[in-house]
């Protein structure tokens, strides 16, 4: 660095030297030229007023010298601005030049602190690798990280067939949400290593934060692979089985959270998940099953086409947002006349927060409406009744629309 700043001294040196000093002298010296060549065509053309006026030269010859007393002053102003003009082209030369001095110094300057940043970053290594991969300290920062991955990159340079390496970098840039990085890393890693099971598992966790179909089959074929070496890791089992459930290979999933279930121990707090996820893909969760009539005295109100609310409230409160709707559409009554069955369950929640499991007892109403609204409407044909709600089973209701709204 010292070098750099005397070189810049030097550089600011020759510019005062070679464009400043001659620009300030040469301007002065063309100043005082010029009143020069001024005052001495002045006294010449004072001569020859004299001259004429004591009647020693004729007028033809008094005009004569007179243009020839300008021409010589044109003349001299012109020498002098061609020399001007050849010291500015010599000038503009140097500046160039110095220009391209001043464009190399900067870059060497960004170079220069590009390495001392490496080197910083070399001299902390140890001690970053000790608190991330040993301490797992909580205090580290992104900006640590970062240059943390940064030493993994220029080891990796040196040695680029080192696998744990390229795994510990994945994980790094896993962690700073670089994920295109991580899963790069990972893979060059897996090139090295196919079987290394904390690889597999890093691999399918930051496969999983994605959303592509064909990231989630890459992590269901890594994961079996770790399976195949290590079949107690209830970790990778409980990942195979949200691998495959959100892959909609239903079969696969349900399979999966069996032997996880099957495998935990009975006051693990996973084991509520587990059966929830299995009461989704088996359908045997919280559920109503409705059958849905219409009393003949009404078939001549119904209209030609429309739609059917089939929907749950809270009976223990005036509370009219329903924890589950059905909305059916139609276009021609007899659908409707024959009768037709829902299921009103999580799946049907309007808020993931809000559902039929948040019931004990719950207004169950079946509404035909000529429009997609379930607001309230005159002259619109319901039916309700109160249920209780079975927690963790599907239970059976009818209802039959019987009445007109006033």
């Amino acid at each position: 660095m010292t070098e750099y700043w005397i070189g810049f001294g030097l550089l600011v040196a020759l510019a005062i030297a070679f464009i400043i000093l001659p620009l300030v002298l040469r301007r002065g010296q063309s100043t005082e030229q010029h009143e020069m060549n001024v005052q001495l065509a002045k006294a010449r053309l004072k001569e020859l007023e004299s001259e004429k006026s004591e009647a020693l030269i004729a007028e033809s010859d008094y005009q004569a010298a007179i243009e020839e007393t300008k021409a010589s002053l044109v003349l001299e102003e012109t020498k002098q601005n061609t020399k001007s003009s050849v010291g500015t082209g010599a000038i503009a030369i140097v500046s160039t030049a110095l220009l391209g001095l001043t464009v190399w110094f900067y870059l060497q300057s960004n170079n220069i602190a590009q390495v001392a940043k490496i080197e910083d970053v070399k001299v902390n290594m140890p001690e970053l690798g000790k608190r991330i991969v040993l301490d797992a300290d909580n205090s580290i920062t992104t900006q640590e990280l970062v240059d943390f991955a940064l030493g993994l990159r220029l080891k990796l340079q040196n040695d680029p067939e080192d696998h744990l390496a390229w795994l510990l970098l994945g994980r790094v840039l896993a962690s700073i949400n670089d994920l295109e990085g991580a899963l790069n890393a990972f893979d060059k890693s897996l090139a090295l290593k196919p079987e290394h099971t904390g690889l597999l598992m890093s691999y399918s966790q930051t496969l999983l934060l994605t959303t592509a179909e064909e990231n989630l089959t890459k992590a269901v074929r890594l994961l079996t692979t770790l399976l195949s070496i290590t079949d107690d890791n209830l970790n990778a089992k409980g990942l195979l089985a949200i691998a495959n459930t959100r892959l909609g290979r239903n079969e696969a999933a349900i399979a999966n959270w069996q032997d996880l279930a099957s495998q935990l121990p009975a006051d693990s707090p996973m084991q509520a998940t587990v059966e929830q996820q299995l009461a989704d893909l088996l359908g045997t969760g919280t559920a109503v099953a409705v059958t849905v009539n219409i009393d003949e005295t009404l078939a001549q109100q119904l209209p030609q086409n429309g739609f059917v609310f089939v929907f749950l409230q809270n009976a223990e409160t005036e509370m009219k947002m329903p924890a589950a709707v059905v909305k059916k559409p139609f276009s021609d009554v007899s659908q409707l006349l024959s009768g037709f069955e829902v299921v009103l369950d999580k799946k049907t929640a309007m808020l993931p927060s809000y559902d039929i499991d948040s019931l004990n007892s719950a207004r169950l109403i079946a509404r035909i409406s000529a429009d997609e609204q379930v607001d309230v409407a005159t002259g619109e044909l319901q039916g309700m009744k109160v249920i209780p709600i079975l927690k963790g089973e599907r239970s059976e209701q009818a209802i039959v629309i019987n009445q007109e709204l006033p």
